[in-house]
């Protein structure tokens, strides 16, 4: 069995070399586990699944590594909670298809999976490791981030005589929505150049978890685990995977805490000392 309690795990047992090595992406060979491994770009690690197994696994995780304590940004993708294979675009979702096969697992191509981020922001003094849960960052969909987006965009230019009927937009929401997630690049007849979206989302800074002003509970020199707590019944499921992926001593070793995130309820967040 293994998931996203494991590779926590996993890096718990490294965790002393974690602040020092100079690139997350450079030192990890593929560690057990994990059935895909990409050094650059999005998503860096997908797990294996747990079939017919509970949890299910599978989950997919993005590397975030910075030098210092700013709020991540995201440069190639808008974050989310949940997502499918499939919806990474054609090429990429068909070589982490073929790499998930190599690795005898089943590759779900349209099955959501939970998505996680793992940040390692480092300061010449500190350092802070979050594993977290994207609905950390992602608290509204995709559509709608796009759809309000264009619509205060055309709020901007009241002044023009651009007009573009609500439906219109709520459609080129959709297809822009899914295009932040493609690796399609359009080319154009005599065009010397081809079009690619280009995607850069910059989280707000309330909800930069980095930001000890706004959570003091992820402190200095610690390595997080940040989960979702929308219920009592949810958080001890996820407790008793944490338990069944880690020892008895690094649970005792732990500090347990709950942070609000001001648009998305709270989050479970299970700390160690680097």
């Amino acid at each position: 069995m293994f998931g996203i309690y494991h590779f926590f795990s996993l890096l718990l047992d490294i965790r002393p070399i974690l602040p020092k090595t100079a690139s997350l992406s450079k030192f990890y060979t593929r560690p057990a586990g994990v059935v895909y491994l990409n050094r650059s770009g999005f998503p860096t690690f997908v797990l294996r699944s747990n079939l017919g197994g509970e949890p299910i696994g599978g989950e997919i995780i993005g590397l975030m590594d910075g030098e210092s304590l700013t709020a991540p940004t995201f440069k190639s993708h808008l974050p989310c909670g949940e997502m499918s294979i499939r919806s990474l675009g054609r090429q990429k979702a068909v070589a982490i298809a073929r790499s998930i096969r190599k690795s005898e697992d089943d590759a779900r191509p349209h099955e959501l999976r939970e998505v996680y981020y793992l940040l390692r922001n480092r300061h010449p003094f500190y350092t802070k490791i979050c594993l977290v849960h994207g609905s950390f960052f992602a608290t509204v969909t995709s559509k709608q981030l796009v759809r309000d987006t264009l619509h205060q965009l055309m709020d901007d230019g009241a002044e023009s005589d651009l007009t573009v009927n609500s439906d219109a937009v709520n459609n080129l929401a959709d297809l822009l929505a899914r295009e932040c997630f493609s690796d399609h690049v359009h080319s154009v007849h005599n065009a010397a150049v081809s079009f690619r979206l280009g995607i850069y989302a910059e989280v707000e800074e309330r909800a930069n978890i980095l930001n000890s002003y706004y959570f003091p509970e992820i402190a200095y020199d610690t390595i997080n685990l940040v989960l979702p707590q929308r219920s009592a019944e949810e958080i001890n499921c996820r407790k008793r995977h944490l338990g069944q992926a880690l020892s008895r001593i690094e649970v005792e070793q732990g500090r347990e805490t709950t942070i609000t995130h001001p648009f998305n309820g709270d989050f479970f967040v299970l700390s160690y000392a680097l």
